[in-house]
């Protein structure tokens, strides 16, 4: 996977190969360079802790809650005869995609696939045993039994999710060490709370 840089708005692009178009201000493939690691390293570097690191994290979080929604929204008005609608929600679900991949790879999550799944066991560890028992436990205490209880199967879920994650780390572990590939780069230590994923 490359990152291609656009050289007139910055956006980042995730992919094999740079967009025909750019995404955000459509400028055309060949205003798109590839996005060095030693210039993305740079960067975040200098972003950790600023309040723009923060401002990229809630804008992650936006962009994938929106395309989420969005297509739901498409579903719902594909089920309702309404075509236009859902492909209208469709293609601004994508355009949300590609913001949030843009913005995971500034922000740096994207770094490698042994890297990336151990950053997803923290992040599966952190829903399954802190954020869903305490949100159904908050839930339960203000009357909201069903959600309570969908809440803790969604931690069930996060558990079985982490045990994937942990069983595939070992198998891509073991693939890189017959591979004679380098080590991963550091485990990052904020992969496990809200927003960084």
């Amino acid at each position: 996977m490359e990152m291609w840089l656009c050289g007139t708005c910055k956006h980042l692009a995730v992919g094999g190969e740079a967009p025909n178009q750019c995404p955000v201000c459509g400028a055309s493939h060949d205003r798109f360079q590839t996005f060095s690691e030693g210039a993305q390293v740079d960067e975040q570097d200098q972003i950790v802790g600023s309040v723009t690191e923060g401002n990229l994290k809630s804008a992650f979080a936006t962009a994938a809650q929106a395309n989420r929604k969005y297509l739901a929204m498409a579903a719902q008005a594909e089920l309702e005869g309404e075509t236009e609608a859902g492909e209208a929600f469709r293609l601004v679900a994508e355009d949300a995609t590609h913001t949030a991949l843009a913005l995971a790879a500034r922000l740096g999550w994207l770094r490698g696939t042994l890297a990336n799944l151990e950053d997803s066991v923290d992040g599966e560890k952190y829903e399954s045993e802190t954020m869903y028992p305490r949100f159904a436990f908050q839930a339960r205490q203000e009357g909201f039994a069903d959600v309570a209880t969908y809440l803790e199967h969604l931690a069930a879920m996060g558990r079985d999710h982490a045990g994937r994650f942990r069983e595939t780390t070992g198998l891509v572990r073991a693939d890189l060490g017959r591979a004679g590939a380098p080590a991963a780069p550091p485990h990052r230590t904020d992969a496990g709370k809200p927003f960084q994923r």
